[in-house]
C-alpha cells in the first residue's frame, strides 16, 4: 500500500518494475522524518560511535534487501515499512554496541 496521494495499484506497479528507483525516491522523500525519528531514539552513550545518518544508511541497505517481503505483503503504507526497517535497525545497533559493554 503506498501514500493517501498515489493510488496503491500504480505505485505496486510502480514498485515491481523498478524497486531500486522507487526505494530510492521513497526513502529520500521520507528520509528528514527517519532521521528525526533515529535522532530522538538514538541512546546518547552511542553518540561517539554511530549517529542517525549510520543507522539510516544500514537501514536502507536492509529494506534493499527486503523490498521482495513488501512486494509479497503491502499490508501497510510504504512508510510505515521504512519506518519498522529503520527502528529494528536501531534496536539492532543498539544491541551490538550496548550489549558488548555488558560484557
Amino acid at each position: 500500500m503506498c501514500d493517501e496521494q498515489e493510488d496503491p495499484e500504480i505505485f505496486l506497479n510502480r514498485l515491481q518494475a523498478n524497486p531500486e528507483g522507487v526505494l530510492a525516491d521513497e526513502y529520500n522523500r521520507y528520509r528528514e522524518r527517519l532521521w528525526r525519528i533515529v535522532n530522538f531514539r538514538l541512546d546518547t552513550r552511542l553518540l561517539g560511535r554511530v549517529d542517525a545518518d549510520d543507522i539510516l544508511q544500514e537501514a536502507y541497505l536492509d529494506a534493499s534487501t527486503r523490498i521482495g517481503h513488501y512486494l509479497n505483503d503491502p499490508a501497510t503504507t510504504f512508510f510505515i515499512w521504512l519506518r519498522t526497517i529503520v527502528g529494528q535497525t536501531l534496536i539492532d545497533v543498539h544491541r551490538r554496541h550496548l550489549g558488548a559493554q555488558k560484557r
